[in-house]
């Protein structure tokens, strides 16, 4: 029925096409749409800070007025206080994606020294050569 639905319509439909698009008629995939999973798939893999950093520049340029405008030295103390306290949580969240990826490396490199020794086997010694099947000697 997909078919002549598709035909009606002057499209050919392919039953590997729907299932690759989840049964969604209609969809087709497009550079438009391999570009959209292609962010959302980067996106994921981005920590915080690096959307706070690509704000930094903007906050800049907003906060740069206010550096001109000594009229009011409280007015000036208050932004000046903003533009630092952004910049400080800037960087204590630098800091904090630093140590979540410097674990998650640690947390890799194990699992792939494991991997490397068989298992873990050879690196930990978790068998006794007593407690090996088959070895009677």
């Amino acid at each position: 029925m997909a078919a002549r639905l598709g035909a009606a319509r002057g499209i050919l439909w392919v039953e590997t096409a729907m299932e690759e698009s989840h049964g969604v008629p209609g969809h087709a995939k497009t550079l438009g749409w391999y570009f959209r999973k292609a962010m959302r798939e980067a996106n994921g893999r981005r920590p915080f800070s690096f959307y706070l950093l690509l704000v930094i520049p903007v906050v800049l340029i907003l906060a740069a007025p206010v550096f001109y405008t000594r009229d009011d030295p409280k007015r000036f103390a208050l932004h000046l206080s903003l533009v630092f306290l952004f910049l400080f949580v800037i960087v204590l969240r630098a800091l904090a994606d630093m140590v979540d990826i410097g674990r998650r490396h640690v947390a890799e490199r194990r699992e792939v020294w494991n991997e490397a020794l068989g298992g873990g086997r050879l690196g930990g010694r978790s068998e006794r050569p007593a407690d090996v099947e088959g070895d009677e000697s």
